[in-house]
């Protein structure tokens, strides 16, 4: 499942994909330029959930779990480089 998602978004211009000829076989991935372009996005849909999901429910840790996502991706992109 993952890797069916990683391939739609590669196929949809928001990840680059590099494979390196390794033992064992590695692969990483990176957001492109229109991938970045989507973490103010992310970043404010994140900020919806935590203002209008109620904690006390299981949607709550989506929500984290999402913000945790989203942070990670913008430090690895813009800090990593």
């Amino acid at each position: 499942m993952l890797t069916t998602s990683l391939r739609e978004l590669e196929r949809d211009g928001l990840v680059s994909r590099v494979q390196f000829n390794e033992i064992p076989p590695r692969v990483e991935y990176s957001l492109t330029e229109k991938g970045r372009a989507l973490l103010p996005v992310f970043y404010e849909m994140t900020r919806w959930g935590f203002r209008y999901i109620p904690w006390g429910r299981l949607c709550k840790n989506a929500a984290l779990s999402c913000g945790i996502f989203v942070i990670h991706l913008f430090f690895n992109t813009f800090w990593s480089e």
